[in-house]
């Protein structure tokens, strides 16, 4: 019996065409993205390679993406309640008074310093910050009976602005016989 012949050896693989992508999937892709201003665009753009028929190349699309400016990152209650800016403002008498609504340490409350520092108020505005940007806090804002001009962190600060009268004097703040249950809990 002879020995079977041996199995061709695989061909090399071919080289990989470049990948098309279709103009649907160019615009789902770019969907989000917003095109540099033409004023900042002084130098114009190597040509692309011509796309494959009904979509285009991938150098084209990195062609096309490099046009492009990414969007500023919104403001955020972190930055606009960060302590070492807030401090400055909060001073003896403002800290008494808000005091009965601060957490407690050891039976003592807090002091407003203390409290901006905390990682968990870090977290809350955060929080809150994601949840102007998205819509999700409307719930809120309609208690807070404000109209903002639009969503995110300035039309919400700037509509707290608007409903807050100038100089409330101190004796019209809630005090804790008036509304017991609004202290913060560890």
């Amino acid at each position: 019996a002879a020995p079977a012949p041996a199995a061709p050896a695989p061909a090399a693989p071919a080289p990989a065409a470049p990948a098309v992508f279709s103009a649907s999937d160019i615009s789902s892709i770019l969907g989000g993205i917003a095109p540099a201003a033409p004023a900042a665009q002084s130098a114009t753009p190597a040509p692309a390679a011509a796309p494959a028929a009904g979509g285009f190349t991938a150098d084209a699309i990195s062609n096309i993406l490099s046009g492009l400016t990414p969007q500023p990152q919104p403001v955020s209650l972190n930055q606009v309640l960060n302590p070492e800016a807030t401090q400055p403002l909060v001073d003896q008498s403002m800290e008494q008074r808000l005091a009965e609504h601060l957490p407690t340490v050891d039976g003592a409350p807090d002091s407003v310093h203390e409290t901006l520092t905390t990682p968990q108020l870090q977290q809350a505005m955060s929080r809150m910050t994601e949840a102007l940007h998205s819509g999700d806090a409307a719930g809120l804002v309609a208690e807070l009976r404000i109209q903002p001009r639009g969503i995110g962190v300035e039309p919400f600060l700037r509509a707290l602005q608007e409903a807050t009268p100038a100089a409330a004097p101190a004796e019209a703040m809630e005090t804790e016989e008036e509304k017991p249950n609004d202290k913060m809990e560890e």
